[in-house]
């Protein structure tokens, strides 16, 4: 199977991934734990079972063979080709793994036989009825829908997360429509503030430590450990409260409870005013430094205050990097852009005033 071929497109569109692979190492997909094969493996076999049946229709209805090529391809870089770096990813995992067994076991390519055998037997069963003109526009009209984010969305996830392009440029999947948005409605961590985020796909959420920790996200950066995370933060205050908190804004003064929520030593950086959906909000970034499993562990954060109706909304964003801490301010900039959009949904009008 020629997949290079299938997932091609337009020169402009071949020349751009050429460049995309050609970036700098960092930005590759590995896989560094065992616990994520799992989830490769089940992305991995979607994009080659979208291919195969893209192909086989092609064969089969040339009418339709250059709109099933063109659709696969947009499919391919509308996701930041990631169907391609879980593919080299695997492939380098597996290789690995027979390397080390002395090259005795050739994994990957037992792997690729048996995936190819399941794929080969599933097409043939659903297209037990032939082939025809009618299914290959119905198939189009799904690889459409998928393109735009209507599929598996564990599956979306892990393609999107193997990306080098939004890897580069985080911000990129949100803006192209391939977003999550959470929202706090009916949760008890909220206490009756009502808002909403929207964050990257790919990132993994789950619900946060603590009282005032709604919920966390975390996306992993690179093979050295680094990671992104994102959590989201409510505080009801009383009316009295809420007036000074409002009058600390408007003259610049951070707010007490600001303060208070900053680690003791967190090493604050800078501090501004900023808005966030026409409402006033307060950004500081600030550092923290320190040591695990002999390795330096360093974290730069951006951290957002706004106001709510009824309390306070904070989101704090930032990266984590272990054992070399001069990158830490150029992986800060890297996500700077994606906490700036989630920041700035966090206070949609319609979820904070409750309509």
């Amino acid at each position: 199977m020629n997949f290079r071929v299938l997932g091609g497109g337009s020169l402009c569109a071949l020349l751009y991934a050429t460049n995309l692979l050609a970036a700098a190492d960092e930005y590759a997909f590995r896989i560094t734990l065992r616990s994520e094969v799992d989830d490769v493996a089940t992305a991995n076999g979607f994009c080659r079972g979208q291919a195969m049946t893209s192909a086989a229709l092609a064969e089969a209805v040339p009418t339709r063979r250059a709109a099933l090529q063109l659709e696969l391809a947009r499919f391919d870089r509308e996701t930041g080709y990631g169907c391609r770096e879980l593919e080299s990813g695997l492939r380098a995992y597996m290789e690995e793994l027979s390397s080390k067994a002395g090259g005795s076991s050739q994994f990957w390519q037992d792997y690729s036989r048996t995936v190819e055998r399941a794929l080969s037997d599933q097409l043939a069963k659903a297209y037990q009825g032939g082939y025809s003109e009618a299914a290959a526009d119905l198939f189009l009209k799904e690889m459409a829908g998928r393109r735009k984010g209507k599929m598996d969305e564990e599956i979306l996830g892990t393609i999107l997360s193997a990306s080098r392009e939004f890897r580069r440029y985080p911000e990129l999947e949100v803006s192209r429509g391939f977003g999550e948005v959470f929202s706090t409605s009916g949760l008890t961590k909220s206490r009756g503030i009502r808002m909403q985020l929207k964050v990257p796909l790919s990132w993994k959420g789950k619900e946060g430590d603590g009282p005032r920790v709604v919920q966390k996200w975390t996306s992993k950066i690179d093979a050295s450990g680094a990671f992104a995370s994102l959590i989201l933060m409510a505080l009801p205050a009383t009316p009295a409260e809420m007036a000074e908190i409002r009058s600390e804004f408007t003259t610049g003064v951070l707010p007490r409870e600001f303060r208070q929520m900053l680690p003791g030593e967190a090493v604050v950086e800078g501090v501004d005013q900023v808005q966030l959906m026409f409402r006033p909000a307060m950004r500081a970034t600030f550092q923290l430094r320190s040591r695990a499993s002999d390795r330096d562990v360093v974290q730069k954060n951006l951290f957002y205050m706004a106001l709510a109706d009824n309390g306070v909304v904070t989101m704090q964003c930032g990266v984590i990097t272990f054992g070399d801490p001069s990158k830490i301010t150029a992986l800060l900039e890297r996500y700077r852009k994606v906490c700036e959009l989630s920041a700035v949904s966090m206070l949609d009008l319609s979820h904070i005033q409750g309509k």
